[in-house]
């Protein structure tokens, strides 16, 4: 069951009583999560927000507000040389998501019933905003990512399997998993009765993309894995294989396809192995995922309940996970600060601005090219380029600052 709670209208003023009727709401909503004891374990409460942007080459952090002074350092090797303009370059803008991962336990205090919170994890992702704007299908894809690469914090304890497999072994079984399960659930025979329409040739090479792409970082992911875990994996990584090799054929035959029986028997093989895939991950007994999720959020493209995608990828989620309650509240214009992320957010402005400038310009306009091979370059090859280095200079700018 998937629940979606808009936030009140422009209109209404955030001391308006509707405003204070969706704090209870989330009061309430909290408390018959986490306070039944047959509930308790399998609940879990998100709250997400994203930073508006960092503009790297100026000295405007996350705060948004001029630095106004220069503070010196005190260790003369660790002083940064000031840039001599302070023009921003779009391309390089960053935006952190955050997500607050939270749950929470009733306690008596002084006499009077209160929720506090018993665990609170804060994750963020960073993502590059003119390249990777915000919406629905990233926000969810970064949701699955958390998932994916911290499975512990979305998990049911249980005291009995609690040692039994590393987080990589558990990593990489929810991975193939819930990627195994999305292809099956969205696969329809119907999308090959478009054939030859070029249009689902694209969508039907595209979610070949996304299979094979995951399948090979599970992969990568196994040869990190203790040898022990290798053993158990063994299989499942066959399986993966078989499903990689499926999609070739499938690729190869797509271009060339005009009818539904032309790739109809290469799919039933494919959806064959997704399914032993399930079974097999299913048989290692990995810790159950919590069933009951609220999720809280701010105004924007990517969260905001009434948007068509954000719902549409909200029940995608539910299926993968077998969710019986997902709750996403839409908090009230103005009334941001209730939302529990903005103390992430706070401490992701104190963490990175320092009163000094990002240096995004570590590569030169060819780098990495001879004199000969920049004299043949046309226009376009220049331009084609010159888009190249952008990229490199802001993943460059990321990975320098987040190691």
């Amino acid at each position: 069951m998937a629940l979606l709670c808009k936030k009140p209208p422009k209109t209404v003023s955030k001391l308006h009583k509707t405003t204070h009727h969706q704090r209870s709401h989330v009061k309430v909503n909290r408390e018959s999560m986490f306070t039944p004891e047959d509930m308790h374990n399998v609940s879990l409460e998100v709250s997400m927000d994203d930073k508006a942007y960092l503009r790297p080459g100026t000295d405007v952090g996350f705060r948004e507000t001029k630095a106004g002074k220069i503070i010196d350092v005190t260790d003369q090797n660790r002083s940064r040389k000031l840039p001599q303009h302070d023009f921003a370059e779009p391309k390089v803008y960053q935006s952190p998501s955050s997500y607050r991962i939270m749950t929470w336990k009733a306690e008596e205090i002084n006499g009077e019933e209160k929720m506090i919170k018993e665990k609170d994890q804060s994750v963020v992702v960073i993502r590059p905003k003119y390249y990777v704007p915000s919406n629905g299908s990233n926000w969810a894809s970064d949701y699955m990512q958390i998932v994916h690469n911290h499975p512990h914090l979305f998990t049911v304890e249980d005291e009995q399997n609690r040692c039994l497999y590393s987080n990589t072994f558990q990593s990489i079984g929810q991975l193939v998993r819930d990627i195994a399960f999305h292809f099956q659930d969205t696969f329809s025979g119907e999308d090959l009765y478009l054939l030859p329409n070029e249009d689902a040739k694209c969508y039907l090479s595209d979610k070949l993309t996304a299979i094979q792409s995951q399948f090979i970082d599970a992969l990568e992911s196994y040869k990190t894995c203790l040898e022990e875990e290798k053993l158990r994996l063994h299989s499942l990584m066959e399986k993966l294989n078989d499903c990689l090799a499926v999609c070739e054929t499938i690729r190869d035959k797509l271009g060339n396809a005009n009818l539904q029986s032309d790739l109809q028997l290469s799919y039933n093989i494919l959806l064959k192995n997704c399914n032993k895939i399930i079974s097999l991950v299913d048989s290692y007994g990995l810790p159950q995922m919590k069933t009951v999720i609220t999720e809280l959020t701010d105004a924007g493209p990517g969260v905001g309940s009434s948007n068509l995608e954000v719902r549409f990828r909200m029940a995608e989620i539910a299926r993968i996970h077998s969710s019986d309650r997902r709750l996403r509240i839409h908090r009230a214009r103005d009334d941001s600060a209730q939302n529990e992320v903005e103390r992430t957010n706070s401490a992701i402005g104190d963490a990175l601005v320092d009163g000094a400038t990002l240096t995004w310009q570590r590569f030169k306009a060819f780098d990495g090219m001879t004199e000969e091979e920049i004299k043949d370059m046309t226009i376009e090859d220049i331009k084609m380029h010159k888009e190249m280095i952008m990229e490199k200079k802001m993943f460059g700018l990321w990975q320098k600052k987040l190691n």
